[in-house]
Protein backbone atom coordinates (compact mmCIF):
# COMPACT_ATOMS: atom_id res chain seq x y z
CA UNK A 1 0.00 0.00 0.00
CA UNK A 2 2.01 2.91 -1.31
CA UNK A 3 1.52 6.58 -0.54
CA UNK A 4 1.60 9.06 -3.42
CA UNK A 5 5.12 10.35 -2.82
CA UNK A 6 6.60 6.86 -2.62
CA UNK A 7 4.81 5.69 -5.77
CA UNK A 8 4.80 8.76 -8.03
CA UNK A 9 7.95 10.63 -6.97
CA UNK A 10 10.36 8.10 -5.47
CA UNK A 11 9.06 5.33 -7.78
CA UNK A 12 9.85 2.71 -5.16
CA UNK A 13 8.20 0.00 -7.28
CA UNK A 14 10.76 0.59 -10.07
CA UNK A 15 13.89 0.64 -7.95
CA UNK A 16 12.89 -2.10 -5.49
CA UNK A 17 11.20 -4.67 -7.72
CA UNK A 18 11.86 -7.33 -5.10
CA UNK A 19 9.10 -5.70 -3.03
CA UNK A 20 6.57 -6.29 -5.82
CA UNK A 21 3.88 -3.95 -7.13
CA UNK A 22 1.73 -2.16 -4.57
CA UNK A 23 -1.84 -3.35 -4.02
CA UNK A 24 -3.09 0.22 -3.73
CA UNK A 25 -1.76 3.74 -4.26
CA UNK A 26 -2.93 6.61 -2.07
CA UNK A 27 -3.01 9.87 -4.03
CA UNK A 28 -1.71 12.45 -1.61
CA UNK A 29 -2.15 16.24 -1.86
CA UNK A 30 -1.67 17.84 -5.28
CA UNK A 31 -1.46 21.53 -6.12
CA UNK A 32 -4.36 22.74 -8.22
CA UNK A 33 -6.87 20.30 -6.78
CA UNK A 34 -10.10 21.70 -5.43
CA UNK A 35 -12.98 20.29 -3.44
CA UNK A 36 -14.96 19.90 -6.67
CA UNK A 37 -12.28 18.29 -8.89
CA UNK A 38 -8.99 16.54 -8.19
CA UNK A 39 -7.04 17.71 -11.27
CA UNK A 40 -3.55 16.67 -10.16
CA UNK A 41 -4.59 13.38 -8.63
CA UNK A 42 -6.44 12.22 -11.72
CA UNK A 43 -3.65 13.30 -14.02
CA UNK A 44 -1.02 11.46 -11.98
CA UNK A 45 -3.14 8.33 -12.08
CA UNK A 46 -3.62 8.76 -15.87
CA UNK A 47 0.13 9.18 -16.44
CA UNK A 48 0.82 5.91 -14.65
CA UNK A 49 -1.99 3.98 -16.34
CA UNK A 50 -4.04 3.72 -13.14
CA UNK A 51 -7.10 5.80 -14.11
CA UNK A 52 -9.71 3.68 -15.88
CA UNK A 53 -12.73 6.00 -15.88
CA UNK A 54 -12.08 8.02 -19.05
CA UNK A 55 -13.97 7.06 -22.20
CA UNK A 56 -11.91 5.86 -25.19
CA UNK A 57 -12.48 9.22 -26.88
CA UNK A 58 -10.36 10.91 -24.18
CA UNK A 59 -7.29 9.10 -25.55
CA UNK A 60 -8.21 8.66 -29.21
CA UNK A 61 -9.87 11.88 -30.41
CA UNK A 62 -7.55 14.61 -31.65
CA UNK A 63 -4.02 14.90 -32.95
CA UNK A 64 -1.20 14.56 -30.46
CA UNK A 65 2.55 14.79 -30.36
CA UNK A 66 4.31 12.86 -27.61
CA UNK A 67 7.87 13.22 -26.38
CA UNK A 68 9.70 10.11 -25.27
CA UNK A 69 11.65 10.24 -22.02
CA UNK A 70 14.50 8.56 -23.89
CA UNK A 71 16.72 11.30 -25.25
CA UNK A 72 15.04 13.97 -23.16
CA UNK A 73 16.91 13.12 -19.99
CA UNK A 74 20.52 13.95 -19.19
CA UNK A 75 22.82 10.95 -18.78
CA UNK A 76 25.22 11.82 -15.98
CA UNK A 77 28.69 10.33 -15.64
CA UNK A 78 29.42 8.23 -12.58
CA UNK A 79 27.04 7.25 -9.83
CA UNK A 80 23.45 8.25 -10.47
CA UNK A 81 22.86 8.96 -6.77
CA UNK A 82 24.03 12.24 -5.31
CA UNK A 83 26.24 11.67 -2.29
CA UNK A 84 26.03 13.06 1.22
CA UNK A 85 29.45 14.68 1.37
CA UNK A 86 29.66 18.44 2.09
CA UNK A 87 29.86 19.33 -1.63
CA UNK A 88 27.04 17.02 -2.76
CA UNK A 89 24.60 19.92 -2.96
CA UNK A 90 26.74 21.43 -5.74
CA UNK A 91 26.37 18.22 -7.74
CA UNK A 92 22.63 18.17 -7.10
CA UNK A 93 22.16 21.79 -8.18
CA UNK A 94 24.36 21.36 -11.26
CA UNK A 95 22.43 18.27 -12.33
CA UNK A 96 19.13 20.04 -11.73
CA UNK A 97 20.07 22.92 -14.03
CA UNK A 98 21.40 20.54 -16.73
CA UNK A 99 18.12 18.59 -16.65
CA UNK A 100 16.10 21.81 -16.65
CA UNK A 101 17.99 23.14 -19.69
CA UNK A 102 17.45 19.94 -21.68
CA UNK A 103 13.77 19.75 -20.74
CA UNK A 104 13.17 23.37 -21.79
CA UNK A 105 14.84 22.78 -25.15
CA UNK A 106 12.89 19.54 -25.61
CA UNK A 107 9.57 21.25 -24.86
CA UNK A 108 10.42 24.22 -27.08
CA UNK A 109 11.25 21.92 -29.98
CA UNK A 110 8.17 19.76 -29.38
CA UNK A 111 5.90 22.80 -29.38
CA UNK A 112 7.46 24.07 -32.61
CA UNK A 113 7.09 20.65 -34.23
CA UNK A 114 3.49 20.31 -33.03
CA UNK A 115 2.63 23.73 -34.45
CA UNK A 116 4.30 22.92 -37.78
CA UNK A 117 2.35 19.64 -37.96
CA UNK A 118 -0.95 21.27 -36.99
CA UNK A 119 -1.30 19.35 -33.74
Amino acid sequence: FSNGHTYFVQEHQKYHVEDGDPYAVHTTYQYGDSSSYAYGKRERLRQHGLWYVDPASYWNDGKFLTVSAEGSQVQFDGDSAVGTDPDAYITAITRHFEEDKLRRVTIRNALALAKALGR
